[in-house]
């Protein structure tokens, strides 16, 4: 799909996953400050020396692709608006209508954009899960730079600080919201993940063939995939349990599919 948008970059040196573009300069959800070495939730305070990354918008599926920056603004504003209304009210609370009053525009304006709900939760989903994989996406940056302890441990934690900084997507992600149409649209930002987790173990297990490496990656993204949807449905916050147990499970099947790692 051609968009027509001019080029633009998410977190500084990672790019922004398929059908999604930075707009510089909008916030998006209200977050809490990140972990040191790990950015902060659009629109949220970023701890020191780690600045915040800007908001992404999705291009994907856009029935009129915005190019002006009051377009994108306008845009933003809608996500931001569904995004306000699924945290403070769950997806009972999400509506077109209410939407164009929270970002108030017309509902016209946001059909401009959508042709229904359901193209406006995958847009919404989109951006969720491009924020999601821009923090890993970080992890594997800083991982390369100065090797990091338990990698796949940390991607999982700054996973869960993304989920727990969201309440918005929780709302989204555990509601009848999630369509099948939703699940697929958001499938290469999990892919993007699964990148990410490869660098990671290239820095660390250089000795395991790529091969190798891009199945353990595909497994670990799976498996912590599910991990953290069991962890936050028992509780918004995330079960602390069942995480930690889940690093040890990715650490231990790690080892044991690539061996010691040479970092």
């Amino acid at each position: 799909m051609t968009t027509g948008t001019p080029p633009s970059s998410a977190t500084p040196g990672v790019p922004a996953a398929p059908g999604v573009s930075a707009a510089p300069g909008v916030s998006a959800a209200p977050g809490v400050p990140a972990a040191p070495g790990v950015p902060a939730a659009p629109g949220a305070p970023a701890a020191p020396g780690v600045s915040a990354a800007p908001a992404l918008v999705p291009v994907h599926g856009l029935r009129h692709v915005p190019v002006q920056a009051r377009s994108r603004r306008r845009l933003a504003r809608m996500l931001d608006a569904a995004d306000h209304l699924l945290a403070r009210g769950g997806a009972g609370a999400f509506t077109i209508g209410a939407v164009a009053r929270r970002a108030r525009v017309p509902v016209g304006s946001v059909y401009h954009y959508f042709e229904d709900k359901e193209a406006f939760v995958e847009a919404l989903a989109l951006r969720y899960w491009s924020e999601l994989a821009a923090l890993v996406a970080e992890v594997a940056e800083l991982d390369e730079h100065a090797p990091l302890e338990d990698p796949a441990g940390d991607a999982l934690n700054a996973l869960a600080l993304g989920f727990r900084s969201r309440p918005g997507f929780l709302a989204l992600w555990y509601s009848d919201l999630r369509t099948q149409r939703v699940r697929d649209v958001t499938r290469p930002t999990r892919e993007a993940i699964g990148a990410s987790v490869q660098r990671i173990f290239a820095v660390h297990w250089p000795q395991a063939g790529e091969a190798d490496r891009a199945a353990a990656a595909r497994m670990v993204v799976i498996a912590g995939d599910g991990l953290l949807r069991e962890a936050f449905r028992q509780t918004p916050d995330g079960d602390d349990a069942l995480l930690a147990e889940s690093r040890t499970m990715l650490a231990a099947y790690t080892r044991a599919r690539l061996g010691a790692p040479a970092r």
